[in-house]
């Protein structure tokens, strides 16, 4: 697909909005979450961007508490910019209604995701019979089931954590230097 020239990552719920249990959890205390919604959600998703794309730089991000409950932040927005010059937007919430809506656009076709399915699209010069542009055609379309995938994904990661203090190895080198960059371009 190319270069990933530009990305737009949404992820909000209302976790906010739901009172009783947000005035008790630790998300909406700023001491113990003093970044909010972006140190719990936003930092997955930078260190992924990371892994795969390499980050040259990451503008400050903007924080903002719209909820009346609690005073950490419940809403984030970050722009990244890549090595090879992509733009990467990430914006999450817990004071939105639930969207899970993600868009890669690569220089040769796009990836879009949501909560149910990922569809890639391509190739970007697509033409009709008048050659006139049209939306790119759907070159493979998966179906997924979030929360299964969400605690797949928690079960192998703590199996892999495990499994290497277990058998007393190291973690993969591109992994642990992709993690400390992630860390350090934050920080």
């Amino acid at each position: 697909m190319g270069k990933l020239i530009y990305s737009n990552i949404i992820i909000t719920h209302g976790l906010a909005l739901k009172k009783k249990d947000y005035k008790k959890s630790w998300r909406s205390n700023q001491i113990s979450c003093p970044k909010g919604v972006f140190e719990v959600v936003s930092i997955h998703w930078i260190d992924l961007i990371n892994y795969h794309f390499n980050i040259a730089k990451i503008r400050q991000p903007t924080l903002i508490n719209h909820s009346k409950i609690g005073n950490s932040f419940d809403t984030s927005h970050i722009e990244l910019k890549l090595k090879e010059n992509g733009i990467v937007n990430i914006f999450t919430s817990y004071n939105a209604p639930l969207l899970k809506k993600n868009i890669f656009i690569f220089e040769n076709g796009i990836i879009e995701m949501n909560e149910s399915s990922i569809v890639i699209k391509g190739p970007s010069l697509n033409l009709d019979k008048n050659n006139f542009f049209k939306e790119p055609e759907i070159i493979k379309k998966f179906d997924v089931n979030e929360m299964k995938d969400y605690q797949l994904s928690l079960e192998k990661s703590c199996e892999y954590f495990l499994e290497i203090i277990a058998k007393k190895k190291f973690f993969k080198k591109l992994i642990f230097d992709s993690s400390l960059r992630s860390n350090s371009l934050i920080i």
